[in-house]
């Protein structure tokens, strides 16, 4: 039998600002998910962290037409102020104009399954929180799954949220 945890090592660790990150893509789904951790995980003291990743527009070539396309610089600004801007409405939505909620937006680049993983990890997070959109399997398969990827691969306490009205 395991040795107890006295009681101030137990308040120690529960008084303790948490790591909470949360996916958010601009969906119900992702506002399921924060309000969900607003709801269920977070303290005064705790840091909730909103995520969002996109990806930058990759150059296209087409051998068999000749035809070859290189983003420009703003092409690349256009996708990332749209992408802030997407952040920035999530955040409004579920934590509101004045926030009393302590909180910090990562903007990151890449596949938003590695850039949540490796940013839980990094922070160590206490738990890491996504929507889930209900796709069936085939549309899971050929689109991916952020929620099945992280499931299967994800080291830190995760926490997959369906919104309310695809539960009934």
């Amino acid at each position: 039998m395991a040795a107890r945890v006295p009681k101030d090592k137990l308040l120690e660790i529960w008084g303790k600002q948490k790591n909470i990150i949360v996916g958010v893509d601009g969906s119900d789904c992702g506002d399921a998910a924060m309000d969900w951790a607003i709801t269920n995980l977070m303290k005064e003291s705790d840091m909730l962290h909103l995520v969002y990743c996109y990806q930058p527009m990759d150059d296209f070539v087409d051998l068999e037409d000749g035809i070859v396309f290189s983003p420009s610089a703003e092409d690349q600004g256009r996708i990332k102020s749209a992408a802030q801007a997407r952040l920035r409405d999530a955040v409004k939505r579920c934590v509101g104009e004045e926030p009393h909620i302590q909180h910090t937006e990562h903007l990151m680049v890449g596949d938003p399954r590695t850039c949540i993983n490796e940013l839980a990890d990094t922070l160590k997070a206490e738990a890491v929180v996504v929507g889930c959109r209900g796709r069936g399997a085939i549309s899971r398969a050929v689109l991916g799954s952020v929620s099945t990827w992280l499931s299967h691969h994800c080291q830190r306490p995760l926490v997959i949220v369906r919104p309310e009205e695809q539960c009934k």
